[in-house]
């Protein structure tokens, strides 16, 4: 079963993509940054879906130190590509 790694700032989000990914894959959650790398580290996940908007760390940062896991899928609620270049 693969592995995915949900991050988001907003517990309610990564409570309803929880359920719905649960019958399919091993799920976990990450609300904060601070947290992430350590569960990266931990979980191994084959999936992260990211948000760019958590707290506590630096997306484009983060992304660079994670080229072992593919894919990774970037979500944000940014409404202009400024935050995304």
């Amino acid at each position: 079963m693969h592995k995915v790694l949900l991050t988001d700032s907003m517990q309610e989000v990564l409570d309803d993509l929880a359920f719905a990914l649960g019958d399919h894959f091993e799920v976990k959650t990450c609300s904060n940054g601070l947290w992430l790398q350590g569960m990266v580290q931990e979980f191994k996940p084959d999936i992260l879906l990211l948000d760019l908007s958590m707290p506590g760390y630096d997306p484009t940062a983060f992304l660079y130190s994670l080229s072992e896991i593919k894919p990774k899928i970037i979500a944000t609620a940014y409404y202009t590509n400024d935050h995304l270049v």
